[in-house]
């Protein structure tokens, strides 16, 4: 919960199939990541009985020839490690497609339970922009005058630049193109403000909107019996 939203609750995990499906996402990646495990595992044992491939079959032959098993020791691990790792390849296999599916699943749940925060937090939203809209406001009024200021020094003749220095911010509304102008437009645009609320050098610039004609569906003439010719 967050005092800042009076107690909404902005965590994902707020939703139990959210938090169940990332549960089930990192039960799932440990798995792979033990399979990975025993994969090195098996892959350095039969690495190692490589390694002395030579001297393994010397001694399977020597058993051979005093009538033991040709299949010593060495051959039996080989067996059993190269059991291990393609049962647990096949498996890592498995776990990294069903790891893929379930990252969708997580996913597609963020997406409807972050909406969901979202539209609880609108109101915020829109009490925020409000906020910048009236700062805005102000802010230009400060930033006017300081134009005024150095446009008055300039009509006089004065040379100011070695004592006042210019210090331009994001244009005023005076200019149609400043950030000031275009952040009041779509708060008009978008519903935050309404038009009585712009100033009116802004208003001045968006047209009024048209009221959307209500169109009634036509009406069927019923026509009097007697009236109708006989062919």
């Amino acid at each position: 919960m967050d005092d800042k939203y009076n107690g909404i609750d902005i965590r994902l995990e707020r939703d139990p199939r959210y938090l169940a499906a990332k549960a089930r996402l990192i039960e799932l990646q440990q798995e792979h990541n033990a399979l990975e495990k025993v994969c090195h595992e098996a892959e350095q044992g039969l690495g190692s009985l490589m390694i002395d491939a030579e001297g393994n079959r010397k001694r399977e032959a020597k058993a051979l020839l005093v009538g033991g098993e040709s299949c010593g020791a060495d051959y039996q691990q080989r067996e059993v490690l190269t059991k291990t790792l393609n049962e647990a390849r096949h498996k890592r296999g498995v776990l990294y497609e069903a790891i893929a599916m379930q990252k969708k699943i997580v996913a597609e749940l963020a997406s409807q339970v972050g909406s969901a925060i979202a539209r609880d937090l609108v109101p915020f939203h829109c009490a925020n922009v409000v906020a910048v809209f009236n700062a805005l406001l102000q802010l230009n009024t400060a930033l006017e005058a300081e134009d005024d200021l150095r446009d008055s020094l300039y009509e006089h003749g004065v040379a100011y630049s070695g004592s006042i220095r210019p210090m331009p911010l994001m244009g005023t509304l005076k200019d149609g193109n400043s950030r000031i102008m275009h952040y009041m437009k779509e708060c008009y645009e978008y519903g935050f403000v309404e038009r009585n609320q712009l100033p009116d050098v802004v208003r001045d610039r968006i047209p009024k909107r048209e009221p959307v004609p209500i169109v009634k569906p036509a009406v069927a003439i019923r026509r009097d019996p007697a009236e109708w010719t006989p062919v």
